[in-house]
């Protein structure tokens, strides 16, 4: 069998633990032999007494609140509460009244069936109203209705808390996902009524009681209980994480014991804390030993942890800052480590990392820059020559009509259409320009179909004027309203060019009210726009999206919507920041 080489560092993990039980196993003798004697009687009888005690604290409170719920099961079922939650507006205003008499009636007979309970309401959304055992009838009071509701949908248990307030929550069946309930039974949860339970239970010990959400967002507190909100989160943090039996937990100098029971249907835990000195008194000779230990222990400790601090720390420490700086882009780095141990090794092949990683960037950042110039002189070579023929049919059949007027102006427009396409082969160029060239497109298509379709064009907002963007991203989107939108109506037809400034964004919307279009087609539009396959062609708003997410990222692009006149509403989001205007290229390039 081939051996294996013994590693050419120190082993540093045989140091750390040799040096661990050369300095704890002595000291933990010592405290074992002066302790276990003393402690292990009294203390796994007090761990069993307190576990089964508080055990069957909870389950007194589980089994009271299980009775208040079951009366509320056979409330949501009620026949007064049905009429007027579903059949209300068939309802005479005397089998109204006494229906609502009747419920009232019923949450008056759960309130006073347990002192647990404060009041208990009916809120009912058909009607408008909420009737509860304090008071016969109130306005609907939606602010609690809403939270309850929405607090109820994410319980993890049967109490829920909303507004400081406790309450135990059942609805009728929603009518679909998302709307509300036909009716709403709560009976909010009496916090000093619990409290006194508590109290009652705590017994004679000088500590207190607390009953704690799971989630840390309620308690209710039984004397000292008041005092110790900080200490007791941290023992339900330790139970939590998985420790049983007692845990010990210290205040203003005075130690105490905690006992904890976890109930999942009140998603909720109940904890007793009882002062060590008044459970734990057999143990008061060994005190004087037991704090000599300690303070022996932390003189160890803080001479270990300063050692475990030069040895371990201080490399680790060097070797986060390394990452943290190469996450930042630094990738000048080179650490060393004096040591002949695993740490060296660690160090060099961090070296040997980061000179790959940067070869590698450097090869990647070339390649998709090639990647995203291809193709996007891919994208604006598609660019549809429909509109070259189309213009040419309209001159001459302009001037077979002899239509002089409009002749001039259509030429003038079409002459300025085809400068900026054929003038220079600028990838970017100011909004402004982009803006006038797209007003002399739809001023061709005014002449085009004055009788039947009409643009109006919006004003470019003047500090969007200079802001940087691709070319031919607002006509290829008014082209696409033309044919697709309102080319076929006979009459009336309008495609409305706006432009806005919008918190970090130029938005130039393009709507038209042509062919109605529902949600489904939008979510069609949709998909098309995002679809990345290699062979999907690409034209028209697929066009336009495709280039401003290559310039902008992900936030940019095309957001489509249905329009005011039932068309389509295509909006083109530019990224902007006021004061400059020019915008972050995400593009390689």
């Amino acid at each position: 069998m081939k051996r294996l080489r013994s590693s050419p560092y120190d082993p540093i993990f045989i140091k750390i633990m040799l040096s661990f039980f050369a300095v704890v196993i002595p000291m933990f003798a010592i405290g074992l032999v002066l302790n276990l004697k003393g402690a292990a009687s009294v203390r796994e009888e007090i761990t069993t007494m307190l576990q089964t005690k508080v055990r069957y604290d909870m389950n007194t409170l589980e089994a009271e609140l299980d009775r208040m719920i079951g009366l509320q099961y056979e409330m949501v079922v009620d026949n007064d509460l049905l009429y007027l939650s579903v059949a209300d507006p068939v309802l005479s205003e005397n089998e109204r009244r006494t229906a609502i008499l009747n419920l009232q009636r019923k949450l008056l007979m759960i309130r006073n069936s347990s002192s647990f309970i404060r009041s208990a309401s009916a809120y009912i959304p058909l009607i408008r109203r909420t009737i509860s055992s304090d008071r016969l009838v109130d306005d609907l009071e939606r602010k609690t209705f809403d939270g309850l509701v929405t607090s109820d949908r994410r319980k993890r248990g049967e109490i829920v808390e909303w507004n400081n307030r406790l309450f135990i929550v059942k609805r009728q069946p929603d009518l679909g996902q998302g709307s509300d309930p036909i009716a709403l039974l709560s009976l909010e949860l009496s916090r000093s009524a619990i409290a006194s339970e508590l109290t009652r239970f705590s017994g004679n010990y000088d500590g207190g009681m607390v009953l704690l959400g799971n989630s840390l967002d309620w308690r209710i507190d039984q004397g000292a209980g008041e005092k110790l909100p900080a200490a007791l989160e941290g023992a339900f943090e330790q139970m939590m994480k998985g420790r049983e039996g007692l845990t010990t937990i210290e205040l203003d100098g005075q130690r105490f014991i905690v006992a904890q029971q976890q109930s999942g249907r009140l998603d909720a835990t109940l904890l007793q804390f009882i002062p060590e000195a008044e459970v734990l008194g057999p143990l008061k000779q060994y005190r004087i030993w037991l704090w000599l230990l300690s303070l022996l222990s932390l003189v160890v400790i803080l001479f270990y942890s300063f050692w475990m601090h030069r040895l371990i720390h201080k490399p680790f420490k060097a070797m986060i800052v390394a990452f943290r700086m190469l996450e930042l882009g630094n990738l000048g780095l080179d650490i060393k480590h004096r040591s002949n141990d695993e740490f060296r090794f660690l160090y060099a092949q961090f070296n040997k990392m980061v000179r790959r990683l940067e070869a590698s960037i450097q090869d990647v950042y070339v390649h998709k820059y090639r990647a995203q110039k291809a193709e996007l002189k891919q994208l604006q070579s598609q660019i549809n020559p429909h509109f070259l023929y189309n213009s040419f049919f309209t001159l001459g059949r302009m001037i077979k009509l002899q239509d002089y007027d409009n002749l001039m102006p259509f030429a003038n427009h079409l002459g300025e259409y085809f400068r900026f396409i054929t003038r220079d082969t600028k990838e970017e160029i100011p909004l402004e320009d982009e803006a006038n060239f797209s007003r002399s497109f739809a001023e061709i298509q005014n002449i085009r179909f004055h009788k039947r379709i009409q643009a109006e064009f919006g004003q470019l907002p003047e500090e969007a004027k200079g802001v940087t963007v691709p070319r031919l991203i607002i006509q290829p989107i008014i082209e696409n309203a033309y044919k697709h939108g309102v080319e076929n109506r006979p009459e009336g037809g309008t495609v409305t060019i706006g432009f806005r400034l919008e918190r970090e964004q130029v938005i130039v919307s393009v709507e038209d009210n042509g062919q109605e279009i529902d949600a489904v087609a939008i979510a069609r539009l949709e998909k098309a726009l995002n679809d990345r396959s290699e062979g999907l062609e690409s034209t028209g708003m697929i066009n336009v999206h495709r280039r401003l997410q290559l310039k902008y990222g992900e936030e940019a692009g095309l957001r489509l919507s249905e329009g005011a006149g039932g068309g389509l509403r295509v909006d083109i989001v530019i990224p902007y920041q006021r004061g400059r205007f020019d915008v972050q290229n995400h593009d390689c390039g």
